[in-house]
């Protein structure tokens, strides 16, 4: 299905934020290593639906009242399972090295775009732990028999993706009876993302110490909660598709933001100010203004999902805006950047990569006289990045593909109707 966005007019809108798929997933996983969870605020993204499925199927207990989601625990990793991850990347590696741990027959298994998604650093953390498996090459499916590692120490890559290192820590929490197993790492990347699951997995018990330059983690035998009760955040990777269209068009009121998270796209206040937009905050509220924007250099190494967005907020920058860090991109749902350079040359005369980077020079219009024609290539990112961006062009721009918005933010075209109109192409 096709959306055509019309121009929006300047707003004022103040909007509540959906709960964070980051946090939810994570604390969806480590319900299997305890007896009982309370979830309150737990979204309903389809990476989160499959996370939480992913536990039904494991025999778990569910049960939804309200906004808590009470988890009960009775597996006990001795089965032959089947772990059907959507089109959740975090899953399929998360679950796909946790369950490395159960001793029985194991089967990770995708959809969709998730199928197409290189699996090369899941199948190296199982041949570290010495796991004998078969994959599709190097892709979903992932087939093997878990529970017979003894290794105490795994070197692992992280420069495509910090996933599968999160699904390390969590086996490594479920396996370090008596000795410290050690998680030596590469190329480090995305490190607010191992901070939130060292964070998270810190808070249920699990001895964890690092490095500060996240080289080297230590898993030491630890003594769980048998309980856990949490709320989840509000999600900055949902807020920052808002955060640039009020620099660039308006004003926006943010609510139940925590502005001391430790999520990556929380970086999106940085990138805010070195573009010069206006941005205060009162407690729970983030308040971003339209502002006069000047080009700004990023790197993206820690928050690569700002990339398409952050693109969309160079477009209207004064300047050359130079973004580091965007190899990256290319393994995500889509090759994203060739997808960014694909789609914003449709509006801009300069958009090129080089090096790593990315390079944007603001304001350099192309002529066109009727609503531009963007493919999104099946990648929510893409959709939100460049319906945000369809509200600021003269004729606004047709959008494609708007079902897979629901992988990470369900409502995000029903919040859009309240910065802007729009109607569905026929």
């Amino acid at each position: 299905m096709d959306i055509l966005i019309e121009k929006a007019s300047i707003f004022d809108v103040s909007l509540p934020i959906p709960p964070s798929k980051s946090h939810s997933q994570r604390v969806l996983a480590m319900a299997l290593l305890l007896e009982g969870t309370e979830i309150y605020r737990l979204g309903d993204s389809y990476d989160e639906l499959s996370a939480l499925g992913i536990l039904q199927d494991l025999g778990l207990q569910v049960k939804i009242e309200g906004d808590k989601t009470t988890i009960t625990n009775g597996y006990q990793f001795d089965s032959d399972v089947v772990i059907k991850c959507g089109e959740s990347g975090l899953s399929s590696r998360l679950f796909g090295v946790l369950m490395a741990s159960n001793d029985g027959h194991v089967s990770i298994e995708g959809s969709r775009s998730l199928l197409n998604r290189p699996m090369g650093d899941l199948c190296d953390a199982l041949d570290q732990l010495g796991i004998a498996f078969t994959s599709n090459g190097g892709k979903l499916p992932v087939t093997y028999r878990g529970g017979q590692s003894e290794s105490k120490a795994i070197t692992l890559n992280g420069n495509v993706t910090s996933q599968v290192i999160t699904g390390s820590l969590f086996y490594a929490v479920k396996m370090a009876k008596k000795d410290v197993i050690v998680i030596q790492i590469e190329n480090p990347s995305s490190i607010p993302y191992l901070k939130l699951t060292c964070h998270l997995l810190s808070q249920i018990g699990a001895n964890i110490k690092f490095n500060k330059e996240w080289t080297e983690i230590l898993v030491a035998p630890s003594v769980l909660k048998r309980n856990y009760s949490t709320v989840i955040e509000s999600d900055w990777s949902s807020a920052a598709f808002w955060c640039v269209a009020a620099a660039i068009g308006g004003k926006v009121a943010l609510l139940g933001l925590c502005l001391d998270s430790i999520q990556a796209d929380r970086m999106i206040l940085e990138v805010l100010g070195l573009a010069g937009a206006l941005v205060a905050d009162d407690k729970q509220t983030i308040f971003v203004e339209k502002h006069e924007l000047n080009a700004f250099e990023w790197n993206a190494d820690s928050c690569p999902d700002l990339v398409p967005i952050i693109s969309v907020l160079a477009l209207f920058c004064d300047g050359i805006s130079v973004i580091s860090g965007v190899s990256r991109l290319q393994h995500k749902e889509s090759d994203r950047l060739s997808a960014i350079v694909e789609e914003l040359s449709k509006v801009n005369n300069a958009v090129s990569t080089s090096n790593d980077q990315l390079f944007i020079e603001g304001k350099n219009w192309k002529k066109w006289n009727t609503p531009l024609l963007f493919e999104t290539y099946n990648d929510h990112r893409m959709v939100m990045s460049l319906s945000i961006l369809s509200m600021f062009l003269p004729f606004g721009g047709n959008v494609s593909n708007l079902d897979c918005v629901k992988k990470s933010y369900s409502k995000f075209f029903d919040d859009l109707r309240r910065f802007t109109s729009y109607k569905f192409a026929e």
